[in-house]
């Protein structure tokens, strides 16, 4: 009897030890997901809408930061940065109207299998938590399609200039200085030409001579029809053009001096050859002196 009793004792005691040892690491799991600020249970709730600005105002421990906001110091209005959206079709004088700073772009496929281009506009924040968000530069690409217009009712009037792209401006009235000054800003290559427009007005355009993919190409035929029909070319002008590209050709004025460096070239090689030659002799006789016959 002593020995049963005693087996039941030893069972009941593991029992216990197992279960308190399981009790342990539930509490040891349980305090390791707890939260970081120490508190031993989680609580969650939906977001409450945001106060008022009177009520935020009043409250001096309660601070919150809306984001994307302008406030009109005159009116003492704040003006959301969704006051801009229009749609994909948006009017300029809507989109460049709004109490707020709003850009509006227009961007257009170039599908050639298409007749007819999609066409879209939009009306975008140009300023976002007091940073200001630039236009991109006409005739760049954008989401796989080309910008035609971009402006802004905001004051700084940035802009992006995309490499390449950002040389193309077919409004007529660029100047060369302005057409290189894009070039060297997008750390790209321009051509810069005159022509006169089917009016006879002298126009100018200002176009990439290479694109990433595609190569370089040399300026149109002076005299020719360009840029649009009608038009004639009077001059272009070439950054990627390469001095010494290939062939070498000279102009006029300058053969007399390449014939005479040419001459001059020839006249010192023909001394370092025979000077060449005469270093060779002298080594190949100390290598194989000959004997010289002695006088009887």
């Amino acid at each position: 009897m002593r020995r049963r009793v005693g087996r039941q004792a030893d069972w009941v005691w593991r029992e216990k030890g197992k279960k308190l040892f399981l009790a342990l690491c539930f509490i040891a799991h349980a305090r390791a997901d707890g939260p970081v600020g120490g508190i031993p249970f989680t609580l969650s709730q939906d977001l409450s809408p945001l106060p008022s600005q009177e009520s935020d105002g009043k409250d001096a421990v309660m601070s919150i930061y809306r984001r994307g906001g302008v406030v009109d110091s005159e009116a003492n209005k704040w003006h959301s940065p969704h006051e801009c959206d229009l749609g994909d079709q948006a009017d300029p004088k809507a989109c460049l109207g709004k109490d707020r700073g709003c850009m509006w772009t227009t961007v257009t496929s170039r599908d050639p299998l298409k007749r007819v281009q999609d066409v879209n506009s939009y009306c975008l924040p140009c300023e976002l938590d007091k940073n200001p968000i630039p236009c991109w530069n006409i005739g760049a690409w954008v989401g796989g399609r080309q910008v035609t217009d971009c402006k802004m009712s905001c004051n700084h009037h940035e802009t992006i200039l995309q490499p390449q792209y950002a040389c193309i401006d077919d409004s007529g009235f660029i100047s060369q200085s302005q057409c290189f000054d894009r070039a060297a800003r997008s750390g790209s290559k321009c051509m810069y030409m005159e022509y006169k427009d089917p009016k006879g007005k002298n126009r100018a355009s200002c176009a990439p001579c290479e694109l990433e993919g595609s190569g370089t190409w040399t300026c149109p035929k002076i005299g020719g029809e360009f840029p649009i029909q009608g038009a004639k070319l009077k001059s272009c002008i070439n950054q990627c053009d390469v001095i010494c590209a290939g062939r070498l050709i000279a102009r006029p004025q300058w053969r007399h001096r390449l014939h005479h460096h040419h001459s001059s070239l020839q006249a010192c090689l023909t001394a370092q050859r025979r000077q060449i030659r005469c270093l060779m002799h002298l080594f190949l006789s100390s290598q194989h002196p000959q004997s010289t016959p002695r006088a009887s």
